[in-house]
């Protein structure tokens, strides 16, 4: 039975006229192209009219009940009960029986509880449901309604590419993301830190046991997706490259263990290696008021915990809806499920008009439930600083709180209490906090950042839904460092970059495809071809019509798979010919050629001397109608092809480069091959778009404040993990510029190359807020290392040969997995990436298959 839900029927609506304003032209364009000659429909493959798929006509929404019922006390028995009992005993308590119960009792028993939550997400066998199943039709435009799906997944390719959009019914799939997930980049930097630390010792005094737990730690919580041996492997064959070790010749080309590996090395030709990692991170995420939109809060945080850029060293600063959405990083037992229990619980409420004077009788009420013995605890000994912000009043005045420290669980509760203390709504009067008057966050902040704050990175990303202030911010430069619904005014940029890199993957794969059937060359002329074409396409009609054969010609080869010899007849599949003539149409329409003003490209100034970031992501840029913005990246298909050909020309012996040309190739090899994800799940709602935000009329925050229904909270989840989504996109378009114009200035002044530099070394003299403390990757290391000791390794062991059964993509996309994962590891090692993106080096899809 459909439901009528206002702000679903309104976001569609919205969706529509949003998505044609820019992709009509786009479409136009394409249709000219065909209209003069350019991709003969009347070739292309018609799909079976047997098979009738499912037509998409209006969203649905999962309204059901959420059941909290979970199966974590399940995880008890990967537990050693006696080092449990140890652990406990060293600490107080003695137990006789090591339970659910008991495992509940501590904080660090919890983490470990959800490590194991982790692992066993690693191991569930899914599949994404056929994409075919599915047509993306055009829905009716004025309709509010909105149909609750039945439980089953559904998948459609997205803007005309291989991109996925994807719902994923509730519990159909174990949720992997938690506050306890570690730092994937962390996890490396620990491999290659212990790397260094075993080669420079005395050949006859090798203690390999901190690199073999540091390869435990990378193996179980990457899921063995590729093996710690091996990583070792490269990491030494790095070191060489760059001059610091000499390793034999091996007569046995593949060592099988760890010890094995590092007798490879002969000699260290600089025992102070480059030091690796850092004190700080290198990026925080503040999250603003904002409680009627509380769900959206939720789905903007578990992406980004997805997509790890949010783990355990991420420091997270909060007020209001925002601390209570920090708040979650602590909660190891909890997953969407329980959150989203929580805000049904919220929003029958608001539904029922008790929210007056009330929420802070609620909120203790849902807290309550969540704060289990020694979160205080956890919050404190969290590698990442968490963050509450209030106000207190003084007079007539408020001066800023920030709270990073908790006495107990009570004040804890009362920090958060007060970080969420809106008069009026909250209760009648302040909350005491530590001898204070305090009211919400709101009021401990500068006005102008709504409420959220700096936190302890040395950069921090804002999450402000609310269109007041720093929330109503449209970036053009390079700091993309605020995450609002107006990242959806860049939607024609982000569209593209959705079709230009979906080409660039299927280009890959079918470069990769004859590299296996040996047929490099006729990639080559494949290659050759597409340039050829592209410039055809670029010249206009005439050139199009006198082309017609090399076009012929060119979409037989595109349209066949590398090593068919049956496909030189019958229709042609044309879905890559078509998508290239998309993203042709699209840099045409948005004039992303290389002369253009909205990227990189068109910075023609010399570079020497400039720190780029300093530049062009400054507050202060840009400041002239002049100058560049950046909102596309500046690697076009055309730039692609030719870097492509390029490298299919290079001798086959490499030559000898120095360290800003080693630079360089890296910086291009990453510009040409890394791509931010490939697919965005939905776990309430099933669209086949980017969900358009719902808080940038004062329409749709009247619903958002007094919600009709159940699914007006369940969309905003949503929403809220399409706004996380859509500011990863614009990171890789800041990124992509950043690259374009760093490897521009080596190409100026190779002197300003990274591998040149010397970075002084990391001692125990060095400090954290005036104390003594250790790199974020060693803190990390040994609560993962605590963790590890208090479970049962034989039941780790049954997890690792578990690993190896799950389902993801298969064939030849695991090629381009491992080319990526192997660009990101030598990009931490050589030092090449600034801080400022460093973040893009830790996303899942990079280290997990």
């Amino acid at each position: 039975m459909a439901t009528t839900s206002n702000i679903c029927g309104s976001c569609h609506i919205k969706h529509f006229h949003h998505f044609n304003s820019f992709n009509a032209p786009i479409l136009s364009r394409a249709q000219y192209l065909a209209d003069n000659g350019f991709l003969d429909s009347r070739v292309c493959r018609v799909g079976d009219a047997a098979l009738q798929p499912e037509i998409f006509t209006s969203p649905r929404i999962y309204s059901a009940p959420i059941d909290i019922r979970g199966t974590r006390c399940s995880f008890v028995k990967y537990f050693n009960h006696a080092s449990v009992k140890q652990f406990l005993l060293s600490r107080g308590a003695d137990v006789e029986h090591v339970d659910c119960h008991t495992i509940m009792s501590h904080p660090t028993l919890r983490r470990a509880m959800d490590h194991l939550y982790i692992l066993s997400a690693l191991t569930s066998e899914y599949e994404d449901p056929d994409p075919k199943a599915f047509v993306v039709r055009m829905p009716n435009r004025i309709s509010n309604i909105v149909e609750p799906p039945k439980d089953k997944l559904s998948s459609y390719e997205a803007y005309d590419s291989d991109f996925r959009i994807t719902f994923t019914a509730p519990y159909s799939k174990e949720p992997y993301a938690s506050g306890a997930s570690p730092s994937f980049y962390q996890l490396f930097i620990a491999v290659a830190h212990a790397v260094q630390g075993v080669i420079v010792q005395h050949k006859n005094e090798t203690d390999i046991t901190p690199l073999e737990r540091a390869c435990i730690h990378y193996n179980l919580f990457t899921g063995q997706s590729n093996s710690c041996l091996d990583v070792v492997l490269d990491i030494l064959e790095d070191y060489k490259a760059l001059g610091h070790l000499e390793l034999v010749d091996s007569i046995d080309p593949n060592p099988q263990t760890l010890e094995d590996a590092v007798k490879l090395v002969v000699s260290v030709k600089n025992t102070s290696l480059p030091p690796l990692g850092s004190l700080a991170p290198h990026l925080g995420v503040s999250f603003s008021p904002g409680g009627f939109l509380y769900p959206s809060f939720l789905g903007f945080n578990e992406y980004l915990t997805e997509m790890n850029v949010i783990n355990v060293t991420t420091p997270l600063s909060g007020s209001s809806a925002g601390a209570i959405t920090a708040i979650t990083s602590l909660i190891y037992t909890a997953n969407r499920y329980h959150y989203a229990f929580l805000t049904d619980v919220f929003f029958s409420h608001l539904v029922e008009k008790k929210y007056v004077g009330s929420l802070d009788k609620l909120v203790s009420i849902a807290l309550n439930r969540f704060f289990l013995p020694g979160t205080y605890a956890a919050a404190n000994e969290r590698i990442g600083t968490l963050q509450f912000n209030t106000g207190a009043r003084d007079g007539w005045s408020m001066e800023n709180r920030h709270v990073t420290s908790f006495k107990n669980n009570d004040d804890m509760l009362t920090s958060m209490l007060s970080s969420s203390n809106v008069p009026g709504f909250t209760k009648i009067g302040p909350v005491k906090l530590r001898g204070e008057e305090c009211y919400d966050g709101l009021c401990g902040v500068n006005p102008y950042f709504i409420g959220s704050s700096k936190t302890a990175g040395k950069r921090t990303v804002r999450f402000i839904p609310i269109p007041l202030g720093h929330g109503r911010k449209i970036k053009t430069n390079m700091n993309n460092d605020v995450a609002n619904g107006f990242l959806q005014m860049k939607d024609k940029y982000f569209v593209h970059l959705i079709r230009l890199k979906s080409l660039f993957r299927q280009l890959l794969i079918r470069r990769l495809s004859h590299e296996q059937s040996g047929s490099m060359h006729e990639w080559k002329t494949e290659v050759e071809k597409c340039i050829n074409v592209y410039n055809i396409l670029a010249k206009g009609t005439d050139a199009i019509k006198s082309s017609s054969n090399e076009i012929d010609e060119w979409l037989m080869l595109l349209s066949v798979v590398p090593g068919d010899a049956n496909a030189a007849s019958g229709n042609k599949d044309c879905k890559l010919t078509k998508l290239f003539e998309l993203v042709v149409a699209s840099e045409m329409s948005l004039s992303l050629g290389r002369d253009s003003k909205v990227h990189a490209a068109a910075i023609k100034s010399d570079l020497t001397g400039k720190n780029i970031l300093l530049t062009y992501a400054s507050p202060r840029y840009p400041n002239k109608l002049s100058d560049v913005k950046f909102l596309s990246t500046p690697y076009t298909l055309l730039d692609w092809l030719e870097h492509e050909l390029e490298l299919l020309n290079m001798p086959m012996e490499e030559p000898v480069y120095d360290k800003a040309q080693r630079e360089i190739i890296l910086l291009k090899a990453l510009l040409h091959n890394l791509s931010p994800p490939s697919s965005l799940d939905y776990y309430y709602t099933e669209v086949p778009y980017m969900l358009p935000s719902l808080y940038n009329s004062f329409y749709n925050l009247i619903y958002a404040v007094r919600p009709a229904t159940v699914p007006d909270s369940r969309i905003m989840y949503d929403v809220g993990r399409a706004m996380a989504f859509r500011w990863i996109l614009a990171e890789y378009i800041s990124f992509e510029n950043w690259l374009y114009l760093r490897i521009r200035q080596l190409q100026q002044d190779p002197s300003s190359s990274v591998l040149s530099r010397k970075f002084p070394s990391f001692t125990t003299q060095d400090t954290i807020n005036g104390k003594p403390g250790k790199m974020l990757h060693e803190r990390q290391y040994d609560q993962l290392h605590e963790c590890i000791e208090l479970m049962d390794h034989a039941k780790l062991d049954e997890l690792k040969t578990q690993f190896k059964r799950r389902s993801r993509s298969q064939g030849l996309r695991r090629h381009v997995f491992e080319m990526q994962n192997t660009l990101v590891r030598r990009a931490i090692i050589y030092r090449v990436i600034e801080p400022h993106y460093t973040h893009i080096l830790t996303h899942r899809h990079f280290w997990v298959y």
